[in-house]
């Protein structure tokens, strides 16, 4: 598994800097010991959405303020992620693993939201990022 993802990773990163893609990687696989077995399923969807959103790049920036790997809104999300994981503004700014994960369990709140389809919670999810942009 690790393998594939690495490669996955490499491929959408698209620069010659093995260590950065280790170190997404290996968040991927940290994101697999955190979740419980029965929804491990998703972090492969998760994976690919994050190629399609960021090509895994911290400094990923939306003119809405979602930011790194996962686009993290902090301006929506921050006092929730201090509240529920106790990770600050830097972390999600600056930690592979800490945006990762937060921006998983993002998404999944939205996949719950709506009953497990995948299409809706994404449609969630980018509904609230286009009406930023206009507020």
């Amino acid at each position: 598994m690790k393998s594939t993802i690495y490669d996955f990773v490499e491929l959408y990163f698209g620069e010659d800097d093995s260590n950065y893609v280790e170190r997404v990687t290996n968040a991927y696989i940290d994101l697999f010991d955190r979740v419980p077995e029965n929804d491990r399923h998703y972090i492969l969807y998760y994976v690919a959405l994050c190629s399609v959103e960021s090509n895994f790049r911290m400094s990923a920036r939306s003119n809405a303020g979602a930011v790194g790997i996962s686009r993290i809104m902090w301006n929506i999300w921050g006092d929730s992620i201090k509240k529920h994981y106790g990770i600050n503004k830097e972390a999600i700014y600056t930690s592979i693993g800490d945006n990762i994960y937060v921006g998983y369990k993002i998404w999944k709140n939205f996949l719950k939201q709506n009953n497990y389809n995948i299409r809706l919670a994404n449609a969630k999810g980018w509904d609230i990022r286009f009406a930023l942009l206009f507020l």
